[in-house]
């Protein structure tokens, strides 16, 4: 979290933060007006929310809203702006608290909040645990040579 700016107390920067008048997601301009439809938003909120939890695999969550976002097309709208806009509905106990956390501007592109978002959520000392179990893997005694190559295919 950023410092505080010059003259203002925790206090009124934490009533600021509860009365939600801070937003940590610079929405790009867009020239025209428009609403994602219930239906989505539905969609992610009660299907694909992502907690923080440490079980959750971060890459995956990326991967299923941008599936789920491109299944509506909004003309003179980028798929970007549709990412940044909808992102925050993705998110829930602990993801929603860290995005909230953030200083107001923080994000101000879809690549700078895949970052923020993976540099928490899939920290480089997960990815080194899971290169080195992909190195080292090999075939279970009791496991077929199928559900072997299924479990390699999940791993990559």
């Amino acid at each position: 979290m950023g410092e505080p700016a010059r003259g203002q107390s925790m206090e009124t920067l934490m009533k600021a933060t509860r009365a939600g008048n801070r937003h940590a997601i610079t929405q790009p301009a867009v020239d025209k007006d428009f609403k994602v439809k219930g239906q989505i938003l539905n969609m992610i909120t009660h299907q694909y929310q992502f907690r923080g939890t440490p079980k959750e695999d971060a890459f995956e969550h990326l991967r299923n809203f941008k599936s789920i976002c491109i299944l509506f097309k909004i003309a003179q709208v980028t798929n970007t702006i549709i990412y940044l806009r909808v992102f925050p509905w993705s998110l829930k106990d602990d993801a929603k608290d860290w995005l909230e956390s953030l200083p107001e501007g923080e994000i101000d592109s879809w690549t700078v909040m895949e970052d923020r978002f993976l540099q928490l959520f899939f920290p480089a000392s997960k990815a080194a645990k899971l290169q080195s179990d992909i190195n080292h893997f090999v075939q279970k005694s009791n496991e077929t040579l199928y559900d072997a190559w299924t479990r390699f295919g999940k791993m990559l």
